[in-house]
């Protein structure tokens, strides 16, 4: 069920990168596609990476993430795990097979040295770095808008700076650290009802005006995170306000159950798709979507019931053990 903002949130950001990965094959072909990705692509992921924080924050509010190693083990079964997992056996078959990658040795090298064959998953070490820097924060008692301050630097640095720390994903890590601590700073601050939604459109108008009025990198790129900051704001400020009519939709409630196994594996099924069929454009994105969200569950499903689910990032519960609690 979706329980609350988080859980809508979160829905709607898997919806929106299975949507922003298909509409950024065929871009060219529509102007509307164009413009429909360049939306979806400022904001989808930095969205994610918010609500990773605010829950992060729920978490360490009530007193989860004390102790280091038992979190480092956390992070390292939900996070590392699959994505090795996933990249080894699924992604990189796959783009051999279509001839998107040369070898298999060549594309897992590639994929773990932060290379272009990693796709969609430079999201899982690119977290788990944000997650060590943010525990780190933590420990030695950071005060959190400093910490926005710091990361809002170190990203307009580190996407304007030559020297690319691209190996597993640092860099991506750092670009998108501003965000995870935002989605920390949104929970602590009594979060979604009480926000005032007139500074998030204030802020949306201002930066956007801003993106088009300089063609300097560093100005840019810091319109660009506040640009995404102010749609995070709106989105989490207006979220509760449609909770009662998506908890009356059952397919929320799949997707949600099952997005974590949906982001890792719809991209291979929309390359498999793009490479095989060839449909109208308008038939083409209809169908991928569809497919790849109800794909994406199947597989999960079968992992399931071979009990691998730690590939998805869950921990096998037996029925003796669900029958006892």
């Amino acid at each position: 069920m979706i329980k609350n903002e988080y859980d809508l949130l979160k829905t709607l950001a898997v919806l929106l990168v299975i949507l922003g990965h298909i509409t950024i094959i065929y871009k060219d072909s529509y102007e509307v596609l164009e413009i429909l990705t360049t939306i979806i692509y400022i904001f989808h992921m930095p969205l994610f990476i918010a609500l990773s924080g605010a829950i992060y924050q729920l978490g360490r509010n009530n007193n989860k993430y004390t102790q280091f190693f038992p979190f480092l083990k956390n992070k390292l079964r939900r996070i590392l795990l699959p994505f090795l997992i996933v990249s080894i056996m699924f992604l990189t078959p796959s783009l051999v097979m279509l001839g998107m990658c040369d070898s298999i040795t060549g594309c897992i090298l590639n994929i773990l040295t932060g290379g272009n064959c990693i796709k969609h998953l430079w999201f899982l070490p690119a977290l788990l770095w944000i997650f060590l820097i943010v525990w780190i924060l933590d420990y030695f008692k950071i005060n959190t808008y400093l910490g926005f301050t710091g990361a809002i630097i170190l990203a307009i640095l580190c996407s304007t700076s030559s020297f690319d720390l691209h190996y597993f994903c640092i860099s991506l890590a750092i670009q998108n650290l501003p965000y995870f601590i935002l989605g920390m700073l949104l929970y602590k601050n009594n979060n979604f009802k009480h926000l005032n939604t007139s500074y998030g459109w204030a802020m949306l108008i201002i930066f956007t005006i801003g993106q088009k009025m300089t063609n300097i990198l560093i100005i840019d790129n810091f319109f660009r995170i506040f640009l995404a900051c102010s749609i995070i704001y709106i989105l989490m400020q207006s979220a509760h306000r449609i909770m009662p009519i998506s908890k009356r939709i059952k397919a929320l409630e799949i997707i949600l159950k099952n997005s974590f196994a949906i982001y890792l594996f719809h991209v291979i099924i929309i390359f498999l798709m793009h490479k095989t069929l060839c449909l109208p454009i308008t038939v083409m994105i209809l169908l991928t979507y569809t497919t790849a969200i109800i794909g994406s569950i199947a597989i999960a499903k079968i992992l399931r019931i071979a009990k691998l689910q730690v590939i998805i990032g869950e921990t096998y519960v037996s029925s003796q053990k669900l029958a006892h609690n």
